[in-house]
């Protein structure tokens, strides 16, 4: 409740919200990506990826820091100290719909490669259905909800994830990560820069939903945490990746990380380890996605000033079926791709530049107003 009615934010700690963050930050640098794009003129995402994780840390800290400066609690108390009660609302709702973007990104790509592997006769509206309303009621129980059932899935989200890898130890060769390190320092450098959106809406949803976990100095904990422990956890996935696939292999695969469950190592013991990590990555995809439903929502709920997260839960719940149904209608279309490309090229630039704006402007207005004070 907090104080303002049905809000559900609850109060939760620091390793709730480790283990929430670490699983979204992993399943955005694992399921997300572009695969032809990425792997296209080398691997180098066993560099890019862990550093573009650490970067979107080092830019939570910044905005931490310009929040402070200018006395603002959360997220939305920076926006309207920056911009003011007026365009807060719309400078609100732009950063919601950013989220929910980030929440779509990984169930679109469950759902194309789940049909590919194992429901082809299945329409991808119907594998759809089954997944927005886990969603749903994970952010409409609340924040406190969300966390505590990401602590419970992250053991078994991680053991599943160091078996995968260890099914196909036997099929390491060093020489496949040739040429080193992939790409020219300059196709590094754009390909971090690109890959900073996919961890920065994780910081972002940290900061909106900082009273939830008591202050901002536990939220600064979390986030390092989470941060390290995605960056580990990246680096092994790309790396052991590289070692199993050349990177012409890996730009024709569809999430490589789902093939490599069909190797030969350990399934006549362990009843195809494939499907079952199917399940428990895609529920840790959901889980990241119900995270990110929630912070909108409440984002929203601090923005118009509502008592109840229910709605806006549902709203945000909506908006990611509408997306998921507009891919799956528009696969062929280019207008949907080519917006989808836009984003998550400039995903950095869209999230962090007005946030920084908002930051600056706010200290800027604090500090003269306390020179006008004096």
């Amino acid at each position: 409740m907090n104080g303002r009615g049905n809000i559900r934010l609850g109060r939760s700690g620091i390793r709730e919200g480790v283990c929430a963050s670490a699983i979204a930050l992993s399943v955005g640098g694992i399921f997300s990506l572009d695969t032809k794009q990425v792997y296209e003129h080398g691997n180098s995402s066993y560099i890019t990826l862990p550093l573009a994780a650490l970067i979107a840390l080092l830019l939570f800290l910044a905005l931490l820091k310009l929040m402070k400066n200018a006395g603002a609690a959360d997220l939305f108390g920076l926006l309207s100290k920056g911009f003011g009660m007026a365009a807060a609302p719309f400078a609100s709702a732009a950063v919601a719909i950013l989220l929910l973007f980030s929440a779509y990104l990984p169930l679109s790509q469950f759902i194309q490669a789940l049909h590919g592997l194992f429901f082809e006769g299945v329409s991808y509206a119907r594998l759809a259905i089954f997944m927005v309303p886990a969603v749903l009621f994970l952010a409409w129980l609340g924040l406190e909800a969300v966390v505590r059932t990401a602590k419970c899935f992250s053991i078994l989200i991680f053991i599943m994830f160091l078996l995968s890898v260890a099914a196909s130890a036997s099929e390491f060769e060093i020489s496949r990560l040739f040429p080193l390190p992939g790409n020219s320092i300059r196709s590094i450098a754009v390909q971090t820069f690109e890959e900073i959106g996919l961890f920065l809406p994780v910081m972002i949803s940290l900061l909106t939903v900082s009273e939830g976990f008591n202050d901002t100095e536990t939220t600064k904990k979390i986030a390092i945490r989470a941060s390290l422990i995605s960056a580990s956890i990246l680096f092994i996935a790309q790396f052991s990746l590289g070692m199993i696939y050349t990177y012409t292999e890996l730009s024709k695969q569809f999430m490589p990380i789902f093939r490599i469950n069909h190797l030969n190592m350990f399934e006549a013991h362990m009843m195809r380890l494939d499907k079952v990590a199917h399940v428990v990555f895609l529920n840790g995809a959901l889980i990241s996605a119900a995270f990110y439903a929630y912070c909108a929502a409440y984002l929203l709920v601090r923005a118009f000033g509502l008592n109840d997260i229910r709605p806006m839960a549902a709203l945000c719940a909506s908006i990611i079926a509408l997306l998921l149904a507009a891919e799956t209608e528009t696969m062929n279309n280019n207008w949907f791709k080519t917006a989808k490309e836009f984003l998550m090229k400039t995903g950095f630039l869209t999230e962090a530049l007005p946030l920084f704006a908002a930051g600056i402007i706010a200290a800027i207005g604090r500090k003269r107003r306390k020179q006008y004070a004096c």
